[in-house]
């Protein structure tokens, strides 16, 4: 049996620690799992800087990722660079979460602590 889900979480920067933390309440709240997908951030525009940082960490994890991830036997497989339509399940699923998210906030200006309460 397989579960495809699009899960939204905030991190406050984008160390290899803070992924780590962002996986584990991950597992925490869906359970864990065998294998995980995720575009190459190509398709971002501006945030430069903190993009690379991403692109940096999930194209050449550190050892406490790659300790991690191995850890649990998770596979993390990513989708042919410039190439969204393959990620186009989880594109569809954060298109709705956006579509809903923005419905219900409006032009609310949130706390950290408030919008990481609306999404969870």
């Amino acid at each position: 049996m397989s579960t495809k889900a699009v899960h939204i979480e905030m991190v406050t920067d984008l160390t290899s620690e803070a992924f780590i933390s962002t996986l584990k309440r991950f597992f925490a709240r869906r359970g864990k799992c065998s294998t995980l997908f995720s575009d190459n951030a190509t398709n971002f525009v501006g945030a430069q800087a903190e993009l690379k940082k991403l692109h940096n960490l999930i194209n050449y994890p550190d050892d406490n990722l790659s300790n991690f991830l191995a850890s649990d036997a998770i596979k993390w497989k990513f989708i042919p660079p410039v190439s969204p339509n393959f990620g186009g399940l989880w594109e569809a699923g954060v298109k709705s979460f956006k579509h809903h998210f923005r419905r219900a906030i409006g032009n609310a200006n949130l706390t950290y602590e408030e919008f990481n309460t609306v999404i969870v």
